[in-house]
């Protein structure tokens, strides 16, 4: 619910006056007007903006979320990679111990060759010890000799089978072995050059998975701005940018959080309604740079005196609502006295008119600041500053502002 913006001749002019409703329709000395047609944009184009910013953010997040998931399955194939490299380095070691196998087989059939050839060359003297015992028997015709020499005949026989069927197994087998080896050493050779491409992929995985992370960095960063910006210019959008009190608008919706907070939590709201002495006559006198410096100046003034989570609404021109949380009337008072201290005590001298108000059991934010308006008049009829007051217009129609008993 937009705050009012009061008619006044004397202050900066902000806007023309809505004739719709405002937060006060029938308070005396308050007519309901709503923020000019210029102030609606900004806050419109501060709000575009905004969601346009959260819309990048979200999209940079979601970026963000996606690299990373491509960076974990990249990860994952290295892995399964390296695991498959493990595999065929495990093979070679199963090779290598196969070519120990093969070694000790060659190393048999060279046993078997030489077994072989004694076998042979036991043969051979066999026969030649045959053949003298056959001359011997000639000679002298021993039954003997001749049955000897016959068993002699015989064993070198069986020694040449023996020998020959060594030979022929030494050779299937070192065929055998050759062949295997051929193919061994090819299947080698495929599977050195599997690895080596299965790490070169492995290692492209890696590279592209640490870029994906980086990237995934940088988008979230940018998201991160993109958050920080749009909260500033939201802050922005609820600010007036001259003073830095909140704008009417936005403080009305504050105002009225506030004022349930304190309903729920049965804490006491004092609302004061601000009035900057002598603006007019300033702008008149020295310029409207020398007005704004003194609404700055008011407004300084009255942060140093409120917390930080205490509301500053402009309302318009040379007015201002402020609102203590958690503050009864009589430290509200004290406070309010401070701040007229130091804004007398100041370089600029400046004055302010506030009037008071403390939340009753059934007020509205409406009746609150009609209330505190009235009071903040009944204050400048007490202490008159200038001729400008009497220009001050107020509504007849007498309607009674008073807290509800």
């Amino acid at each position: 619910m937009p705050l009012m913006e009061r008619d006044v001749d004397h202050g900066s002019a902000i806007g023309p006056a809505s004739t719709g409703s405002g937060l006060i329709s029938d308070a005396p000395g308050v007519e309901p007007l709503s923020g000019s047609a210029d102030q609606r944009a900004g806050v419109d184009g501060f709000a575009n903006s905004s969601r346009s910013r959260a819309k990048r953010r979200a999209r940079r997040d979601e970026n963000a979320t996606l690299r990373d998931v491509r960076a974990g399955s990249r990860d994952v194939a290295a892995g399964q990679r390296d695991r498959a490299e493990e595999g065929q380095e495990a093979l070679l070691t199963t090779e290598d111990a196969r070519d120990s196998i093969v070694r000790e087989l060659l190393l048999a059939c060279s046993v078997g060759r030489d077994g072989a050839a004694a076998d042979r060359a036991q043969a051979a003297n066999d026969r030649r010890l045959a053949a003298e015992d056959l001359a011997s028997a000639s000679a002298d015709g021993s039954q003997a000799q001749i049955e000897r020499q016959r068993l002699r005949d015989a064993n070198a026989g069986s020694r040449d089978v023996a020998a020959e069927i060594r030979d022929r197994a030494g050779e299937e087998l070192e065929r055998g072995l050759l062949a295997a080896e051929h193919t061994r050493n090819s299947t080698i050779r495929t599977l050195l050059v599997a690895s080596g491409a299965g790490r070169d992929h492995a290692a492209a995985d890696r590279a592209g998975s640490a870029n994906d992370r980086h990237m995934a960095v940088e988008d979230r960063a940018s998201a991160s701005t993109d958050a920080s910006h749009a909260l500033y210019e939201l802050e922005q959008a609820r600010l007036d940018g001259l003073t830095g009190a909140q704008r009417r608008d936005l403080g009305s919706t504050n105002l009225q959080q506030v004022i349930g907070h304190a309903r729920r939590s049965g804490e006491p709201f004092v609302l004061a309604f601000v009035d900057v002495d002598g603006l007019k006559e300033l702008n008149d006198r020295e310029g409207h740079a020398a007005g704004d410096a003194l609404l700055q100046t008011v407004v300084v003034a009255l942060k140093a005196q409120l917390r930080s989570s205490d509301p500053i609404v402009r309302l318009g021109g040379d007015e201002f609502l402020c609102g203590f949380t958690n503050t009864d009337l009589e430290t509200s008072r004290r406070r309010v006295d401070q701040i007229r201290a130091g804004l007398a005590n100041g370089s600029t001298k400046a004055s302010i008119s506030v009037g008071i108000a403390t939340l009753g059991e059934r007020d509205t934010l409406e009746m609150l600041i009609a209330r505190a308006d009235a009071d903040m008049y009944s204050q400048k009829q007490r202490r008159p500053v200038g001729p400008e007051l009497a220009r001050r217009r107020y509504d007849s129609l007498g309607r009674d502002c008073r807290a509800p008993q």
